[in-house]
């Protein structure tokens, strides 16, 4: 997809240095033409002038002079008009020369994979720019429409398989035929020239774990991917995400969701423990400090209380995550989470998710990948961290799944957006509690 991003940007900058020549090219002519029309006039009264003082003044030498000085106009009149008219054509054949291919329009191309099976689609590429321009106007237009649970920039969906065009998405609880609704229901196929794909989808929070797996027992030390929650409160429990450090005070904090480590009554200071479940004083391991919900993340921290040892690797693959960025559609995605442990995915769209208005990306199945299959996440993964396994960098927060719904997605708040909104920063490998 870069190379095609590249393709796309090479395109765009061919037409605007072509628009900037045409431009130049505009300026000089009318120039020249200013220039002759006030050569001519200047030239025409002198001509004038001694014309008719060598006819009615009998003045033989103004005469000459007059005569000379019109030829020496016409040949001058000539070559600015030569000059005019080739320097028209020679635009126009540079132009001509210079003028990129237009872009290709969507073509399904039907190949062959070792197992028998249609490829996915090659198809034309969108400029980054002009499908950012179509995403915000999608906002406008449906970010309140009720059927509508996301909006998003992904791969387009043929046959309920993934192509290689990335689209416009709108997706919806239950997807109908159009002539099963209002022509003003009806979605158009392109918003501002970028094509439009509707699809089903139906998510939720994941923080509720009936029957706690290993990674849900009372551990010491405690470390990210395992069982955290709010004391007392029964159907709360949810992944313990990451170390992190509270930038106003630098002290080190749990991050995970909002909806995890703060209800709807949540005050600062409320007591977190682990496991997620428990209602033991001598469980809570730190205290609610921050939280944003429905604020383009649903994400939280807790500060430490050194209660028990804190180390930040990921349970379960033994990494300290570091640095955090927004991961690429088309991207490899990992994440330990307390209900399914450690599975793999594919960044499948950017964009905004309603329910509690998050905006992040979309991660469906890596084929063959995870502990458990193609299932990415169930309820009590909510709060584990997406990372990427090339580079262990902390990609996005997980916040929503749509399993046992088929297909299967995960949610995920992006990484920077929620460190930026609670005000904190990517904890080092040696954590100290204040």
């Amino acid at each position: 997809m870069a190379e095609q991003d590249d393709i796309g940007i090479a395109i765009e900058e061919r037409r605007e240095a072509i628009t900037r020549e045409n431009k130049r090219s505009m300026v000089r002519r009318r120039v020249t033409y200013a220039l002759t029309v006030t050569y001519v006039v200047v030239a025409g009264a002198l001509i004038l002038g001694l014309g008719y003082a060598g006819i009615f003044k009998n003045r033989p030498q103004a005469l000459e002079t007059a005569l000379s000085l019109f030829s020496g106009l016409s040949a001058a009149a000539l070559g600015v008009i030569g000059y005019w008219f080739g320097s028209r054509g020679l635009m126009a054949d540079k132009v001509k020369e210079e003028e990129p291919e237009p872009e290709p329009q969507p073509e399904d191309r039907d190949t062959k994979s070792n197992g028998g099976e249609t490829s996915q689609s090659v198809l034309a590429v969108i400029p980054e720019e002009k499908l950012n321009r179509a995403y915000q106007k999608a906002l406008e237009l449906y970010g309140d429409r009720e059927d509508v649970t996301a909006i998003d920039k992904g791969f387009k969906y043929k046959d309920e398989k993934r192509t290689d065009q990335l689209v416009l998405r709108l997706h919806v609880r239950q997807k109908k035929p159009d002539t099963d609704l209002d022509s003003k229901d009806v979605f158009p196929k392109e918003i501002m020239g970028v094509p439009v794909d509707v699809i089903e989808t139906e998510f939720g929070p994941q923080q509720q774990a009936p029957g706690l797996p290993p990674r849900g027992d009372r551990r010491e030390p405690i470390q990210p991917g395992i069982s955290i929650g709010r004391k007392g409160k029964v159907g709360t429990v949810g992944t313990f995400g990451l170390v992190v450090y509270d930038k106003r005070e630098s002290f080190a904090c749990i991050l995970s969701n909002a909806h995890v480590l703060a209800g709807a009554k949540a005050k600062k200071g409320d007591p977190i423990t682990q496991p997620g479940n428990s209602a033991s004083k001598d469980d809570v391991v730190a205290t609610l400090e921050r939280w944003v919900h429905a604020e383009k993340a649903d994400a939280a921290i807790a500060r430490l209380n050194g209660s028990r040892a804190v180390h930040g690797d990921v349970f379960g693959i033994e990494l300290i995550l570091a640095g955090a960025r927004m991961p690429k559609c088309g991207e490899e995605v990992a994440k330990s989470g307390l209900m399914t442990g450690v599975t793999q995915g594919i960044v499948d769209g950017e964009g905004f998710y309603k329910g509690q208005d998050i905006h992040g990306f979309k991660i469906v199945p890596k084929e063959g990948a995870g502990t458990t299959e193609a299932i990415l996440s169930e309820e009590g993964d909510s709060g584990s961290v997406w990372y990427s396994p090339q580079t262990g960098e902390a990609l996005g927060l997980h916040a929503r799944g749509n399993h046992p719904y088929y297909p299967e997605a995960a949610y995920a708040c992006a990484m920077p957006t929620v460190l930026k909104l609670l005000d904190a920063t990517m904890a080092p490998a040696q954590i100290n509690i204040a």
